[in-house]
């Protein structure tokens, strides 16, 4: 097998079925030159860095197929990922160093792909997005991952002066749009982390 196809296969397999727009995004470049990065081209060493931060892979690994001691004694764990209806369609992997400094349980953990540009620029479309099962009242002013009219939505919400939720947009281009009241019994979970462009 050619060097460059071994490159295609390594950064394949670290992008754990996440598609190449997300790619595409998280490096602010445009969808062919991810695509000729998946197909094995060597890109320029600031895109070589940025791809193995957000893969969370090893700089040598990715351009040259060395075995480092971090990427083979560091632990790994599987997280559920799931889309909008809370369907299982596959698993991304994380270190469960990273996990563990997010929450104290990580086998709660699910990941779910950020969907349209509501959050932006806090999440932009297509990032990943770690959430926990809901154990405390919601807190003014944090994300969370809702249901509305039967599909998950991430959201900021805010509380108003009598009580009651509203799901805000990060977004400008949002504001003054969105007023939705929400059920506190919609909240499903509370975004821990996400996945961003450097």
């Amino acid at each position: 097998m050619s060097e460059k196809a071994s490159r295609a296969d390594r950064i394949k397999d670290a992008m754990r079925g996440r598609p190449i727009a997300w790619l595409a995004e998280q490096l602010g470049v445009a969808l062919s030159t991810a695509h000729s990065y998946l197909k094995g081209t060597v890109p320029p060493a600031d895109v070589a860095i940025k791809i193995a931060n957000i893969l969370e892979i090893d700089l040598r690994w990715y351009i040259n197929g060395e075995e480092t001691q971090s990427t083979t004694n560091e632990a790994v764990l599987a997280v559920p990922l799931v889309d909008t209806q809370f369907n299982s369609v596959g698993s991304v992997a994380y270190t469960s160093e990273l996990l563990s400094s997010l929450t104290p349980d990580p086998g709660d953990v699910r990941c779910m792909l950020q969907k349209g540009t509501a959050m932006r620029p806090t999440i932009p479309e297509n990032a990943e997005t770690l959430f926990v099962p809901m154990t405390a009242d919601p807190e003014d002013g944090r994300i969370y991952v809702l249901v509305s009219a039967g599909r998950a939505l991430v959201r900021r919400v805010m509380q108003t002066t009598d009580g009651q939720w509203k799901a805000v947009c990060d977004n400008p281009a949002f504001r003054g749009e969105e007023k939705d009241i929400v059920d506190p019994q919609s909240f499903i979970g509370e975004v821990i982390w996400t996945s961003h462009r450097p």
